[in-house]
């Protein structure tokens, strides 16, 4: 664990004289510089990208609707609303986590917030609108 000159800045030394206000040390200036960029658009990216990639490769092939699978593309709609379902905890927990590290302004934090919840609504309701709509058809 590396001390950051920040956390002391505004102290006095030893010597009488006040610490610096600027952190010397590198890894605090590459957080600041990576900021929501690296922490978040950059993931998202590579989620988005996998995703595509593994929609047209199983494309054709058959959906479950029972047992273990483990790629989101091969499960039926009725599974996806499941899985977004029980994705609910996991975006509270990851959150928590978010919230803790303080990597985050607060406004920041709204926005992760507020996606996260659109996100899984979004999810969930076009999963169960279209398990509805396929028990329909059959």
């Amino acid at each position: 664990m590396s001390l950051c000159a920040t956390q002391f800045a505004g102290l006095k030394c030893c010597c009488g004289k006040v610490l610096l206000l600027v952190c010397p040390c590198a890894s605090h200036n590459l957080q600041e510089k990576i900021g929501i960029f690296g922490y978040l658009i950059v993931p998202l990216i590579i989620v988005i990208v996998v995703n595509i990639v593994m929609k047209f490769i199983l494309k054709d092939k058959e959906k479950k609707d029972k047992g273990f699978v483990l790629f989101y593309q091969r499960l039926s709609y009725r599974r996806r609303f499941i899985r977004a379902l029980w994705g609910i905890p996991f975006m509270l927990l990851m959150y928590g986590v978010i919230y803790q590290l303080e990597v985050f302004t607060e406004t920041q934090l709204q926005v992760v917030a507020v996606v996260f919840v659109l996100t899984v609504l979004f999810d969930a309701g076009y999963n169960y609108y279209r398990w509805k709509k396929q028990e329909q058809a059959v």
